[in-house]
């Protein structure tokens, strides 16, 4: 399964170190760093994730062949019953027409 997000988060490198920029970008240069360590720290978890929903996917794709068969067992059932009760049915007729 892709991620939300396709290749673009595993591509970005990890941060590196850059020298201080002058003052006035001082702060964007800080806040940028640290998205970009926050962004490479949620990525295991992100895969993580992504690997829990690929299974959670298969096993419900699974579980509608499940209910599939089930369905195909439970109408076998019921026609099973069906004919024994037309078989009671008619033994029971039998028996009342052969004056027991």
């Amino acid at each position: 399964m892709a991620s939300w997000m396709g290749d673009t988060l595993q591509s970005v490198p990890p941060p590196t170190p850059h020298p201080t920029p002058p003052a006035p970008n001082a702060h964007v240069h800080t806040y940028t760093c640290a998205l970009s360590a926050s962004l490479h720290a949620s990525l295991p978890e992100n895969q993580q994730l992504e690997e829990m929903l690929s299974r959670a996917d298969a096993q419900a794709a699974g579980g509608t062949g499940e209910i599939s068969r089930l369905e195909d067992e439970l109408a076998k059932a019921q026609a099973a019953r069906i004919s024994a009760e037309a078989a009671t049915a008619q033994a029971l007729a039998a028996k009342s027409a052969g004056g027991w």
